[in-house]
């Protein structure tokens, strides 16, 4: 949280201040009024050199009912974070009440001690294996065309909107629980479904989907704040005739063996490989987003989190 980062010759660098000067705000304010506030929160503005890239504000409606307004920046923190922070908040909050002394468990590690163990990984033989694996992966396939009803512009604007879809409780049941006749998760499940909804509108049988994962395998990440998620691209091949039970194995078998091999940022693999139009986004214009609930090693705090998304970019 006393992250700061600096442009320099070689590129940006992180800077940890020694001290970090913050204030709490706090706003009286009504009901009707709580929306916009929060909306104009969520838009705050961060410095990344001077920091701090964080921003909380307390929004004080009666005697009894506050809203707490905690905004971070991307690059300091993920989802995980997100559920270390309330879990820890909600420690102290409860001992504070109680009239006790609010203390937490020592760090063992930082994310700095993260990033040079992720510097020094990638000088090695192991680094080296995951490349390969995958620059095959991810050679020859197509890139995905939807069908718009709009032209493409020639450069992203990055302008987008959001449709929601919601599943009935009946479906999502149902689903649980073929998912769990055939020993899948639900992500397994849904993302072959949504491969073979691409399918049926482009006609395509080889194309890439993102997806992401949380990048805390290692011991000493899970209870450290910070950017640990990672972007994962699945090679989808759907071919005419394929059963959906055939599909979802292709799929398990792809997770499994990208799961393996997820310690190389995907940066690292645009910069080696790709060479993209400023109007398309490399590597895999879909992105699909599971539901941090169905991890087991998910923070408890962090499982309040819903939905399951797909997004074009």
């Amino acid at each position: 949280l006393r992250t700061t980062f600096i442009a320099t010759d070689d590129g940006a660098r992180q800077k940890v201040l020694d001290n970090i000067d913050w204030q709490l705000s706090v706003t009286n304010i009504n009901h009707d009024e709580l929306a916009a506030k929060i909306h104009t929160e969520a838009n705050f503005r961060f410095n990344l050199e001077t920091g701090p890239l964080f921003h909380l504000h307390l929004f004080h409606l009666n005697d009894n009912e506050h809203v707490l307004t905690v905004i971070f920046h991307h690059i300091i923190s993920d989802a995980w974070s997100t559920g270390l922070l309330l879990a820890e908040v909600s420690q102290v909050y409860t001992k504070l009440i109680q009239g006790k002394t609010a203390t937490l468990p020592p760090l063992s590690s930082q994310y700095i001690d993260y990033a040079l163990w992720q510097a020094e990984f990638l000088e090695t033989e192991s680094a080296k294996e995951q490349l390969t694996f995958w620059q095959q992966q991810l050679a020859g396939f197509e890139n995905l065309d939807l069908p718009t009803d709009k032209v493409r512009p020639p450069i992203s604007t990055y302008n987008g909107a959001f449709i929601r879809i919601p599943l009935g409780s009946p479906l999502v049941e149902t689903l649980k629980k073929w998912c769990k006749q055939n020993n899948l998760s639900l992500f397994n499940a849904l993302l072959a479904a949504y491969e073979a909804f691409l399918y049926r509108l482009t006609q395509q049988t080889n194309f890439c989907v993102g997806i992401p994962i949380a990048n805390r395998h290692l011991a000493a990440t899970e209870s450290i704040m910070g950017f640990f998620v990672n972007s994962l691209a699945m090679r989808c091949d759907v071919t005419e005739g394929t059963t959906f039970s055939a599909l979802t194995a292709k799929v398990q078998q792809r997770l499994l063996a990208a799961q393996e091999k997820q310690d190389i940022p995907f940066e690292k693999l645009v910069t080696r490989w790709c060479r993209t139009q400023p109007s398309h986004q490399p590597r895999f214009p879909d992105f699909f987003q599971p539901d941090p609930r169905q991890y087991r090693q998910w923070p408890e705090a962090a499982r309040h989190y819903r939905g399951i998304s797909a997004c074009r970019y």
